[in-house]
């Protein structure tokens, strides 16, 4: 016939408990979310990372399967020019900005891997003969 009442500490560990249950399931989404960040720059080779983002670069994107036109139209949006087909590794040689590979990365998901960079050459044409 009696009933426990429940005092203000005890009230308050459950709330607590709710709030904790809250924190953990944020926690575990920007982890989770940091995670996938990191496995989409892992597509790209290390010293290719370490480029300052507005150098232009040469660079061979690989692709899992032959790049469609559907690939070649997405580096053409993310600022990629110069084109070329590479067939023995199914990838195209692109000119860009380092800054912009992330971007075609996370827009295309053939995409294998960009290993190595070219920095672009500057071509001066001489006036000997």
């Amino acid at each position: 016939m009696f009933t426990k009442f429940q005092g203000y500490r005890e009230n308050r560990k459950i709330k607590r408990s709710a709030i904790w249950g809250k924190r953990t399931a944020v926690l575990l989404l920007v982890l989770l979310t940091a995670s996938w960040s990191v496995a989409q720059s892992s597509k790209m080779s290390k010293d290719l990372l370490a480029v300052p983002s507005g150098t232009t670069v040469n660079v061979v994107v690989q692709y899992s399967k032959s790049p469609t036109s559907t690939d070649v139209n997405t580096a053409k949006g993310v600022g990629a020019s110069n084109g070329k087909a590479v067939g023995l590794v199914k990838g195209y040689r692109w000119t860009m900005s380092q800054g912009n590979v992330p971007s075609l990365i996370s827009k295309d998901s053939n995409i294998k891997y960009v290993p190595g960079y070219c920095p672009e050459r500057q071509h001066h044409q001489s006036s000997g003969a």
